[in-house]
């Protein structure tokens, strides 16, 4: 049966890929807010600690962005892990992957800001902005795709556009006849045991 209205051909009990990728999206904007959100609450611990340890002349600003950074990292994960992915990662495989990503971006912060710090002169907290926009961009791909990928079940099994349908394949329905909480059909042979 096809639909006059839509060129996507409407069935029954089946969830179509435009339907996937607008919950895949929605879920993906969702997490974007919330990295956003704890991001920004994470950049003004970062600038706090930055302008405290050069205006009190404890350190030099590459050496206070540096250590800035490392604390905010722990603190970063933590939100992470928690609020923003909602990761079903084991934690100790999830931080050892953050270590990485905040290792990466460590280099990469510390590398922006000397660049624009050698050619522009003007102030440290300038160099300081564009390196927080350059490892944002790392920190949120890096996150989402590699060290919070596994989510919880809320999230991962689930159908239909409301629900945020990650696993991507068939489903049965429960006997309440919600679609959120739909349970995949099993694809594995019964095994068969001899008597």
């Amino acid at each position: 049966m096809c639909n006059l209205f839509f060129k996507t051909p409407v069935r029954r009990g089946r969830v179509f890929p435009h339907f996937k990728f607008r919950a895949l999206m929605k879920e993906t904007l969702r997490e974007f807010v919330a990295f956003l959100a704890g991001g920004l609450f994470v950049t003004a611990v970062h600038f706090l600690l930055l302008t405290g340890l050069v205006e009190l002349d404890v350190l030099m600003p590459l050496v206070a962005t540096s250590l800035a950074y490392c604390i905010c990292a722990l603190l970063n994960f933590f939100i992470r892990y928690n609020l923003v992915f909602r990761s079903s990662a084991p934690m100790g495989t999830a931080l050892l992957r953050a270590v990485f990503v905040s290792g990466c971006g460590f280099v990469l912060n510390a590398s922006i800001f000397a660049l624009v710090e050698t050619f522009d002169r003007s102030h440290y907290l300038f160099s300081q902005l564009c390196a927080t926009g350059g490892v944002f961009i790392w920190n949120f791909t890096a996150s989402r795709y590699w060290v919070f990928a596994q989510r919880h079940s809320r999230t991962a099994g689930k159908m239909g556009p409301s629900c945020g349908n990650r696993a991507g394949g068939p489903m049965e329905s429960s006997t309440t006849g919600d679609k959120c909480h739909q349970a995949p059909i099993s694809t594995t042979l019964p095994e068969w045991s001899e008597s």
